[in-house]
Parts: C-alpha cells; structure tokens; sequence
C-alpha cells in the first residue's frame, strides 16, 4: 500500500513519465541488491577493453588483461550493500554519449560459475548488466566511483598506457577469462 502511495505521488509530482522512470531505477537497484545478496562470491575486476590499443591500422589488444582482482571480503560485500542502497534513483546527470569501453566488471559467483556481471565504462557513466535489460540508474556509477578505490582500484586510469605496458612486458598480468 505504502509502495502504492509514494508512485501516485510520485506521479503527480514528477510527471507520468519521470516517475515510471524512477520506479524501474528503484526496481533495478532491488534487483541488484537482491543478486548481491544471495551470490556466493564477489569479484571486483579493473581490465583492459579491446579498443584501448586502438590505431588508425587497426590494433587491438589480443586478449583481456587483468590488472587488478579483488574478492570482496564480508565486510567489503556489506559496503558495497550499504553503498548500491544509499543510491538515489533519481535521473540527475546520465550518459554522456561515448563509445562504451568498461574497464572495471563486478561478477557476481555461484561456486565457480558467474550468475552475472556488471560492467562498468566511468567515462560514459554507464553499466550494463547481463542479468537485466535497461539502463543503470545514473546515481549507480557514482556509488561505484566511490566504492572502488576502497577496494584499491581507480576509475579514472590511463587505460592506453597500461595496455601498451602489459602488451610490451615479457611477464603479462594473466587473461581474463569471458
């Protein structure tokens, strides 16, 4: 009945539009929360993207390199929880019209097998998850901007630099595997 309540204020306050808006934001952070919750294991990865090596001849990097790992802990997975629920589904800011290139993933484990993945592009300002059509709420990938770097891992990297470093040395950071 409550739920019921603030969408009809919703409604009237933002408009039709806006509040449907806001609702299916609201129903994807659930959702997400939810998958939090009940995987198994998390892991926190920083990556290459293909194009980070890109040329006018055409380069590409041959595989995904893996720069950095992480596991979250159970504290960690109760931050990252406390973080996605602090997330307004508020439409303030948005995409910001680039090639999407995401260079971090959260994978989300059942035993060895990944139930999902997130990615997320923080020049774009956008994620996509496999585990759910539509867009991320905007408020999403300022909550991972701040997460992140708890964790050790940088949104913000010089990711061709890194690429050319890892393809040029004779000890490469190990694929990732898709």
């Amino acid at each position: 009945m409550l739920t019921r309540t603030l969408a009809f204020i919703a409604v009237l306050a933002l408009g039709p539009a806006a509040a449907g808006e806001r609702i299916e934001d609201e129903k994807y952070l659930a959702d997400l929360v939810a998958a939090i919750e009940s995987a198994n294991s998390i892991v926190v990865s920083e990556h290459s993207f293909e194009s980070d090596l890109a040329s006018p001849q055409g380069s590409r990097i041959p595989e995904i390199i893996v720069y950095s790992e992480k596991t979250l802990t159970p504290a960690e997975r109760q931050k990252l929880l406390s973080t996605l629920r602090s997330v307004s589904a508020s439409k303030d800011g948005g995409a910001k019209f680039c090639g999407f290139a995401p260079h971090h993933t959260i994978t989300l484990l059942d035993g060895p097998e990944s139930i999902s993945r997130l990615e997320i592009c923080f020049v774009c300002d956008e994620a996509r998850w496999n585990a759910r059509a539509g867009a991320a709420p905007p408020g999403l990938i300022g909550a991972f901007r701040r997460f992140l770097p708890e964790l050790g891992l940088r949104p913000d990297r010089d990711w061709h630099a890194l690429a050319k470093a890892a393809v040029s040395s004779p000890k490469r950071p190990r694929p990732h595997v898709r």
